[in-house]
């Protein structure tokens, strides 16, 4: 059966201007150590369960975290708007799940005032989130 979790990574993986910046340097969870950059890491950090009247209505709306890091300001913000190229406004099958749509696209950066720059590893990171919609 597959997971949510599984859409994001294969979608990353197989879209090829997100595969030829970051390969298959796409993570769930947590960045390994010494990963290389550019790299993606992303994790489901809200599950919604839509309900109706009847109770569970087999649609999910779960909130996907997506950190887009690299070793420039520029390089990590480009590879997020290749990231939401990607995603945003996808639908379709994907094994047993049907992606409804994929909404509500959030960036932050250093740009927007956030603190996305870790001095310890020189790594530059651009926050990203969305809603997908999934049966």
């Amino acid at each position: 059966m597959a997971t949510i979790e599984d859409f994001i990574f294969t979608r990353l993986t197989e879209d090829s201007l997100v595969a030829a910046v970051v390969g298959n340097k796409v993570y769930r969870g947590r960045m390994p150590d010494n990963p290389g950059l550019p790299a993606i890491v992303y994790a489901v950090i809200q599950n919604d369960v839509i309900e109706s009247r009847k109770g569970f209505s087999g649609l999910r709306c779960p909130t996907v975290g997506i950190e887009c890091m690299a070793r420039t300001s520029r390089a990590a913000e480009t590879l997020a708007e290749l990231v939401r190229a990607a995603l945003h406004g996808h639908s379709g099958d994907f094994e047993d799940l049907i992606i409804h749509n994929i909404l509500e696209w959030e960036a932050e950066s250093a740009v927007d005032g956030g603190d996305y720059f870790e001095e310890e590893t020189g790594i530059f990171t651009v926050a990203c989130s969305c809603r997908l919609w999934y049966s």
